[in-house]
């Protein structure tokens, strides 16, 4: 999927928004009377109250970032919800606030999916999402911060600094038109309508893994590019680089295969309780032994399909990354298990 380069000189149609995938997505108009002429007639009692709804907004976007990540779909195809603003104030110590004002709902799912620091897994396994960006655009110290998937914040410093508060400050400026053009809801009523749209059975845990992976891949794969890039003028490093490379598509392979190993994983439970049902149903004389057999061995093809499809992908992909067939699974999981160590034991220290 080809990726937009957003930034402040990017141009939309007039009534629409252009998201980072190309999509285009319609906008609804603000009324004709400005919101800055109504202002003048506000009361000291109408300022605090807004004021606390800012507050509480910023309160509930904390609290339900994964919320919004798991809906990230619906989301980004409705401009309201993606023009909802979002009342966190980033910054940087010699630029201020310049690039970071008003941004938006939709800013921070794309910025998320597409700054490789802004969706993180620590030692632990912890997801968590970066919301606030703070430090300085010359040295790279900073103090930014986070939220795990339970609603707690900790500060944390991210490196390359500059990549962070560079790809935010391009995201969000490529709409600053659109927020003063267009309608778009706030949190409240955002977390309302994905409520009441809400069927009940979402499997969040799936949809945060979907995109934890999809971010992990896109991550890897766009370090893939630059390394690339990087081979062609630095002739002088080709070995250490090609080294580089061949680890990074170790990476980018397994990413892969981890995503369909979790959908089969899922797909599987799925049938393995089909079985526990019909064999209970089977005991309970709901249905013959000639029926059950039947369905039992439907049931037991497909889960030998699905676990062949699995290991086709394994041995298929692992030709396709390395056409001289000169790596093995079992290489490519002994990588990455002794480099998951050696992070662990880095981090533990």
């Amino acid at each position: 999927m080809a990726i937009i380069e957003l930034n402040s000189k990017t141009e939309f149609p007039k009534g629409k928004i252009i998201l980072m995938d190309g999509r285009l997505v319609d906008c609804f108009p603000k009324a004709i009377a400005d919101s800055k002429d109504q202002s003048y007639s506000q009361s000291a009692s109408d300022v605090s109250a807004m004021k606390r709804e800012q507050e509480l907004d910023k309160e509930r976007f904390i609290k339900n970032a994964f919320y919004f990540l798991a809906h990230k779909e619906r989301i980004l195809t409705d401009s309201r919800m993606f023009l909802c603003p979002v009342p966190i104030q980033s910054g940087l110590s010699i630029s201020g606030t310049s690039g970071f004002m008003k941004p938006t709902l939709g800013v921070y799912l794309q910025w998320w999916m597409a700054c490789p620091s802004a969706m993180r897994t620590d030692k632990k396994g912890r997801k968590s999402l970066v919301y606030h960006i703070a430090g300085s655009n010359l040295s790279g110290s900073n103090h930014c911060a986070e939220v795990y998937e339970d609603g707690k914040t900790k500060d944390v410093s991210l490196y390359p600094f500059s990549e962070v508060w560079k790809s935010f400050g391009k995201i969000n400026t490529a709409y600053t038109e659109a927020k003063e053009l267009y309608q778009a809801y706030t949190i409240r009523q955002v977390l309302e309508i994905l409520d009441h749209e809400e069927s009940g059975d979402s499997d969040y845990a799936k949809s945060l893994d979907a995109a934890y992976f999809t971010h992990e891949i896109d991550a890897l794969n766009a370090k893939m590019v630059r390394m690339e890039e990087n081979a062609r003028t630095m002739s002088e490093k080709l070995e250490q680089t090609s080294k580089s490379l061949r680890e990074e598509k170790m990476l980018r392979f397994y990413a892969e295969y981890r995503v369909l190993e979790v959908q089969t994983d899922f797909e599987l439970e799925i049938l393995q309780q089909r079985k526990r049902d019909m064999k209970a149903a089977l005991h309970n004389g709901e249905l013959t032994n000639e029926l059950y057999q039947r369905r039992l061995n439907s049931l037991n093809t497909r889960i030998k399909e699905i676990e062949q499809e699995l290991s086709d992908f394994k041995f298929k992909r692992i030709l396709e990354v390395f056409p001289n067939n000169d790596v093995a699974f079992y290489q490519i999981k002994s990588f990455i298990d002794s480099r998951n160590e050696n992070h662990a034991e880095e981090n533990s220290k």
